[in-house]
């Protein structure tokens, strides 16, 4: 018991010095009006332009805890912080399911030292922690087969950003074995039907909205990535955890090795449509890469399917 309350303390702690760093790294977008502060107020207003408009869970949120009394720069710091606690913790208990107790802990405290990294040169975007939170709840749910719950959280996620509609994906590939089956097809389908409806109901509410970026074509996109010196930092986030954790697949859990199939769907989408350089793009595949990473370094036994 004292060992389990000394392990939510330190991932606490952790959650804590994290959001705390990142919020003195994100002064200069409070202080400026015309930043954070504008695109919170738009977005609650409904004149938000493109994405922004479309991911309001987290402002809303926060506007209802600055109505409430709470400074709405602290509102974002403690939405951070909860969610990294949060899902540091789940995270150690999905990794229960493939390593070893002081496996699971390595596992949880280098995604956490990880987190103020990824948010270098990312501007104001509230909507990763919870994106990441989500998504380590959802390998919880696909390993535990807790389907219904894993239909809410991607109704939820998709208010708050669209990649989380992968977990159909997701779904669709570690279970690839009961394809045959109704549950499988009601599970990936049920997850697509409900992520198209909330992002076709939320474009079709606020309309259409200018980008709040240039767009920009993959055509344009893809060498421009492939040449700058900050989209190094796509390889720094995972260092060598990403070769650790795609070589030597075929003696790992099916469940671990069926889920790489979002690695190559990650880097293809944000080389040709995002920016490399920016890591918080790459957080939500820390439940595979990790596990699969420390395995093969440990030659950790097989212990879950």
């Amino acid at each position: 018991m004292r060992r389990r309350y000394a392990l939510v303390l330190l991932y606490f702690g952790v959650a804590l010095a994290a959001a705390w760093t990142v919020g003195e790294l994100e002064r200069p977008i409070w202080d400026d009006p015309a930043v954070a502060l504008r695109i919170h107020e738009a977005v609650v207003e409904g004149t938000a332009d493109y994405p922004h408009q479309f991911r309001p869970l987290v402002p809303f949120v926060c506007e209802a805890a600055f109505r409430a009394g709470l400074p709405l720069r602290v509102a974002y710091l403690l939405q951070r912080l909860v969610c990294w606690f949060l899902a540091l913790l789940l995270l150690h208990q999905y990794l229960r399911a493939w390593l070893r107790e002081e496996l699971c802990l390595a596992g949880g405290l280098f995604l956490a030292a990880m987190l103020p990294f990824s948010v270098i040169a990312t501007g104001f975007q509230p909507t990763d922690p919870l994106n990441l939170l989500l998504y380590v709840l959802a390998y919880r749910l696909l390993l535990a087969r807790q389907d219904g719950w894993l239909l809410l959280l991607v109704a939820v996620g998709m208010f708050n950003r669209e990649t989380i509609a992968l977990v159909a994906l997701l779904a669709a590939a570690v279970r690839l074995d009961e394809w045959r089956t109704p549950r499988y097809w009601a599970l990936v389908m049920g997850l697509t039907a409900v992520a198209a409806a909330v992002y076709l109901g939320l474009h079709a509410w606020y309309g259409p909205r200018d980008s709040f970026t240039t767009l920009v074509t993959p055509r344009e996109n893809i060498p421009a990535n492939l040449t700058r010196f900050g989209s190094l930092r796509a390889v720094v986030v995972y260092g060598v955890l990403w070769w650790l954790a795609l070589s030597g697949l075929r003696e790992q859990p099916a469940f671990l090795r069926r889920s790489v199939i979002l690695v190559p769907v990650f880097l293809v989408v944000h080389l040709a449509v995002g920016l490399l350089g920016e890591t918080r793009y790459f957080l939500p595949l820390a439940p595979t890469i990790l596990p699969l990473a420390l395995r093969r370094l440990l030659g950790e036994p097989e212990v879950a399917a």
